[in-house]
């Protein structure tokens, strides 16, 4: 693979990514929207709002894994940035967007773990809420991811 493969991949998986926080957004953050969908089918509605969320948590935990977990290469942002790092002029750049996307990634990986990926017993019984994040962090998350 060459560093333009890894890179065109990557950014095929970070276009998903946004297309699910789009369609997310489209249908409901707008309250004409919600009202519509929820006259409609308001269970179907609700189901579709929560499959949203978890898939969207699992690509963001995806594109900010460790670059290397066991013996299975990841394709994620360390990894682009380390690459980055290697031809680019603007390493400290580089750095601190890994770093700030990185710090996304690991405040939705708990509930990932948690709740999306296992059922953890103690987060399941204390009906708890992870991954909490406010438009803040997501608008600065998809600049940085953009950039």
């Amino acid at each position: 693979m060459t560093d333009k493969e890894i890179f065109e991949a990557f950014r095929d998986r970070c276009i998903d990514a946004r297309i699910l926080w789009n369609t997310h957004q489209e249908l409901f953050e707008e309250r004409p929207t919600i009202e519509i969908l929820t006259t409609i089918a308001p269970t179907f509605f609700s189901d579709l709002q929560g499959w949203l969320i978890r898939l969207l948590f699992i690509e963001v935990c995806a594109l900010t894994d460790a670059k290397k977990q066991g013996s299975n290469s990841n394709l994620s942002i360390e990894r682009i940035a380390e690459k980055a790092m290697r031809s680019s002029a603007e390493r400290d750049k580089v750095v601190l967007l890994a770093s700030s996307l990185n710090e996304h990634g690991e405040r939705l990986r708990k509930a990932r773990n948690t709740i999306i990926v296992h059922s953890d017993l103690a987060t399941a019984m204390n009906n708890t809420k992870n991954g909490r994040t406010t438009e803040s962090d997501w608008a600065d998350f998809w600049d940085d991811l953009q950039s």
